[in-house]
């Protein structure tokens, strides 16, 4: 997030150039009158309508609007008092319970309790219904109870009203939320939900250091009204203004956004230029328009490298903004902050002239778009991820604009701040609370870059490079961690970084065994047991390259049986998630299971997708069974949760080694995954969702030995899979009537579906690790 940028070597050559630009922009353009458009109000848009989102989205993110199920969808509207120091709002939210277990409770974080400000909540209801909320954590949370246990895959509707006082003083936060030299800056200044995770809420007393912000992508619409003459700049696409009198009404849709932003003045002017389908905007003071012109050119620019290496930027709009603050810059949504002082031509700001400066803020927070909006992590528990990644890619926007000799001169300044500790040996992977005021930035910001320039020479540029890449597009509005991070680039280098990663990242007790290929001996297993688990994910839900149905279901199933798995003490780096797969990832993956397995450990194989895809565009039956034969561990476990699941199975019967196969339907029966748009309780595969549940449940445990088997925990989401189908599914008419279309008429059977279990083991198998001697 915060640029904090440390002097730096500069080459001659490079500030030169910054000079040259200068002079060849032209003036800024005078601003002309926005006309009127009318948009509704969000009261009056429908949950699941997301037209008014299209605007802000270019071309090729389209399909994300199709995607993201159970996404929080906030309806906010916003009244900006004429001093400009009172915020008035009304918020309501839809929320859905996406985590495998229950909610009795949903928080809310309250940021401006704790950044000189002050928010208060009140008429809260849920679903209609009042409610009395609590606040905890300094005045900076809110738990909101819910009159009835929200299930997973359940929704409610969470309404409130919300006070503000904006903060005169710039105070926690690095001062990101008040009114100043004339500037009105709203971080934060909404009550919104955290991410839950396998840690809970993330919801705690805010740490001194770092960022706030852990938030999953979601969809805002947004209405202020505020006084006439400002300029107001936020996140996503302006999609209506009204002028009534002295005031003005400005509606904004974002999404899907990690948060919403919003910066004003009456002192703002504009320069814009275009890349691709984006239109970059810079605003700053009227009489700062020379470094406006600076900051869009370095923001152009940034983009352009970024697009280039990464994956194109997804939004029609991008906004640099003039801002006071105690930090250099700060990233949002579609919006970066950069600091007032920067702007003037005259100031030297850390030791170096602010035309200078500005270009490595500027590049840094563009950068974020990338690593911290659309591939998101926990910025407070592990900065690094976004920050040092960054720094990184910082680094070679400078490659790309001026050449490596040139870029060193910014790489020097990564040295310049683990200097200023001594080299501190400090791992970058600590909590941003667990830093002393001093290491934080050389930490994270200084030996964080470091370890990913060594990352990248230990795994080669050009496969570091295609590794990166993979890492946005296959973790785009989800969350990325320091684990999947690491099992991701083991993957596509095929090496051990288990030394690496020790040496930079985690604190030695927390050191991990490789996920790449490694001979068992090698490996201590969990639990003291002699067993490891080993396991692959694969799940498909995104269908357009093979012009099938998508199902665009979040790949829940995958988070459900990584859930498992690690509840029954499975090493997390000795699960892999096999999103979007293809017969050549799924080999691959299959592989590294032979690799590391021995014959005592378990292996798990899970697999949900179209049958179709399976049989028609894998081709299963031509290869799977060769690949099983290759793992040499003889307590294997397939299932396929899919349609004519059994047919997939059915491929292994003639191994001769011991494993035991689940087909979540027969070989002639279709399955059914459910899909949020429809309705009813379960999002993905039923039979994933209560065989996943039932390792939870101690009715499953039918011997009554303490544990519960894979065969007890199939057996049970037969029947609960059966009742489902019979009392939920077909109790919708249109449902049924899909099923008779594709000529099957499974309401009429009592028995269906049938899941269909091939246990070559002869035992129980369990997933508990320490339950094998």
């Amino acid at each position: 997030m915060k640029s904090l940028t440390v002097k730096m070597l500069v080459f001659l050559n490079v500030a030169l150039v910054i000079m040259s630009l200068v002079a060849c922009r032209s003036a800024a353009p005078t601003s002309t009158p926005i006309p009127t458009r009318v948009a509704p109000h969000p009261s009056d848009v429908t949950w699941e309508d997301r037209t008014l989102f299209r605007e802000g989205l270019i071309d090729g993110a389209q399909e994300v609007l199709d995607r993201l199920p159970g996404a929080s969808v906030y309806h906010i509207d916003l009244e900006i008092s004429q001093d400009l120091l009172l915020l008035e709002g009304r918020e309501e939210v839809r929320y859905t319970n996406r985590e495998d277990e229950p909610l009795d409770a949903v928080y809310f974080r309250l940021y401006p309790n704790v950044a000189g400000g002050r928010v208060a909540v009140s008429a809260v209801k849920v679903d209609g219904q009042d409610v009395e909320p609590a606040y905890e954590f300094e005045d900076s949370g809110l738990r909101v109870p819910l009159p009835v246990i929200l299930q997973p895959g359940e929704q409610i509707v969470i309404e409130m009203d919300f006070a503000v006082e904006v903060a005169r003083e710039m105070a926690g936060n690095y001062g990101l939320f008040g009114y100043f030299d004339k500037v009105l800056v709203l971080d934060k200044f909404y009550p919104v939900i955290p991410v839950y995770d396998d840690e809970g809420w993330n919801v705690e007393v805010v740490p001194p250091n770092g960022d706030l912000s852990y938030f999953d992508a979601s969809f805002y619409l947004v209405r202020v009204t505020g006084p006439a003459d400002l300029t107001v700049v936020a996140s996503g696409a302006e999609v209506g203004r009204e002028y009534k009198g002295e005031e003005q009404v400005l509606t904004f849709a974002a999404g899907p956004v990690r948060d919403f932003y919003l910066a004003a003045s009456d002192n703002y002017t504009v320069v814009s230029e275009t890349v691709g389908e984006t239109q970059v905007n810079s605003y700053a003071f009227t009489e700062r328009g020379e470094g406006a012109e600076l900051a869009l050119e370095f923001g152009v620019g940034s983009l352009r490298s970024y697009n280039e290496r990464f994956g194109t930027y997804p939004y029609t709009e991008f906004d640099i903004v003039g801002t006071p603050m105690q930090a250099l810059g700060i990233e949002y949504p579609g919006i970066v902050g950069i600091a007032l002082a920067l702007y003037d031509p005259d100031a030297e700001v850390w030791g170096l002239p602010s035309q200078v400066m500005i270009e490595s803020v500027v590049a840094h927070e563009v950068a974020h778009q990338w690593f911290y909006n659309v591939v998101g992590n926990d910025q407070v528990d592990e900065p690094w991820l976004d920050e040092a990644v960054v720094q990184y890619a910082t680094y070679l926007y400078y490659v790309d604009a001026y050449g490596e000799r040139a870029a060193e001169g910014f790489r020097d300044s990564w040295v310049g701040r683990w200097d200023s500790v001594d080299r501190a040996d400090v791992p970058i992977g600590l909590p941003s609370g667990a830093y002393a005021e001093d290491e934080y930035g050389a930490i994270v910001y200084g030996r964080g870059p470091l370890f990913v320039e060594a990352l990248a020479e230990e795994m080669g540029q050009e496969v570091f490079d295609e590794f990166l890449r993979d890492y946005y597009e296959s973790h785009q509005w989800g969350i990325g961690t320091a684990d999947t991070f690491r099992q991701l680039a083991e993957g596509h280098c095929q090496c051990d970084l288990t030394a690496l990663f020790e040496e930079w990242v985690y604190e030695k007790a927390e050191a991990v065994t490789s996920t790449s290929s490694l001979e068992s001996s090698d490996v201590e297993s969990s639990g003291g047991s002699k067993v490891d688990g080993w396991a692959v994910l694969a799940q498909k839900d995104d269908y357009s390259d093979v012009e099938m149905t998508d199902l665009p279901v979040d790949h829940i199933g995958i988070t459900t049986m990584r859930r498992v798995l690690e509840d029954a003490g499975w090493e997390p780096n000795h699960i892999r998630d096999l999103r979007e797969f293809d017969r050549e990832s799924l080999q691959h993956d299959l592989d590294w299971l032979a690799e590391n397995a021995d014959e005592d450990d378990v292996v798990f194989l899970y697999v949900a997708a179209h049958g179709r895809y399976l049989r028609d565009v894998l081709d299963w039956d031509q290869f799977f069974a060769g690949e099983w034969e290759q793992i040499p561990s003889h307590r294997r476990l397939l299932v396929i949760d899919s349609c004519q699941a059994a047919n997939y199975t059915g491929v292994i019967s003639g191994d001769a080694s011991p494993y035991l196969s689940i087909a979540a339907v027969a070989g002639d029966e279709y399955g059914w995954s459910g899909l949020e748009e429809e309705g009813l309780p379960i999002i993905g595969g039923v039979f994933t969702h209560y065989f996943g549940e039932a390792f939870g449940d101690p009715n499953a445990d039918t011997d009554e030995n303490g544990l519960i088997s894979v065969q007890e925990a199939a057996l049970m989401a037969e029947g609960q899979q059966r009742s489902y189908m019979h009392d939920v599914v077909f109790g919708v008419p249109e449902f049924v009537e899909m099923y008779h279309r594709g000529g099957s008429f499974p309401d009429q059977d009592p028995t269906f579906p049938d899941v269909v279990i091939d246990d070559a083991i002869g035992e129980p198998l369990y997933l508990i690790l320490d339950a094998y001697p």
